[in-house]
């Protein structure tokens, strides 16, 4: 996936704990984000502690939903995801 020159491309890797509440909460929001705000500059990976507790431990990732901003800036933001402007901040939008 390309990105368009002075843009970055966003990666994010969004670590939730099967279909608790807060992890779809978390999933829904930043899917939401991506669609408005980021359009095709992203890639969102999506693990299920439940599923792959290795990755969760790779990253000493100890609460679920974390969403963990690898590019443009490392970030680690931990719950639902609801305060979109935090986002936005992290991702360097706003």
């Amino acid at each position: 996936m390309g990105t368009p020159a002075g843009f970055p491309e966003y990666r994010m890797r969004l670590f939730v704990a099967g279909t608790e509440r807060n992890s779809v909460m978390a999933l829904n929001n930043i899917t939401n984000i991506c669609r408005t705000h980021l359009k095709d500059n992203h890639t969102l990976e999506i693990i299920d502690v439940f599923e792959n507790h290795a990755a969760a431990m790779e990253e000493n990732i100890l609460l679920a939903p974390t969403l963990v901003i690898d590019t443009p800036c490392r970030e680690l933001i931990i719950g639902s995801l609801k305060n979109e402007r935090q986002i936005l901040t992290a991702l360097g939008i706003r």
